[in-house]
């Protein structure tokens, strides 16, 4: 079981982040699971081309998972799934987010380069 929504939501050539904690639930009741416990955990999506391990955040016990601007780039708008796996240290695999839904949405706004580099700041 993981914390927080399942949904993702992505903005075209924006980076993303989101964190997740991997627990355990025992007669109603949830821990969170060790990460001495955990090998790796690995996001997938076939449909948008990701196959990549999250990071382990050793100050806030979660593990992140980060794209880039220039991954979501290539992103085309769509509703799509990933999958969310947890390879254990004694080899067990646990898919622990199935068919989990992913947003891109399109990128239709777009920074303007001269106000932007502008040292005034933004206008």
């Amino acid at each position: 079981m993981i914390s927080g929504k399942k949904e993702i939501v992505i903005i075209q050539g924006d980076s993303y982040q989101k964190s997740v904690q991997i627990l355990k639930c025992n007669h109603g009741e949830h821990e969170i699971i060790p990460h001495e416990l955990i090998d790796k955990v690995i996001i997938t999506s076939k449909s948008l081309n990701i196959n990549k391990e999250l990071a382990y955040d050793d100050e806030n016990k979660k593990y992140l998972l980060n794209l880039t601007s220039s991954e979501t780039a290539s992103f085309k708008p769509q509703i799509t799934n990933y999958d969310l796996t947890v390879i254990f240290t004694d080899s067990k695999i646990k898919t622990i987010c199935y068919n989990g839904q992913v947003k891109i949405l399109e990128k239709s706004n777009t920074l303007d380069e001269w106000r932007y580099n502008c040292s005034s700041g933004w206008w």
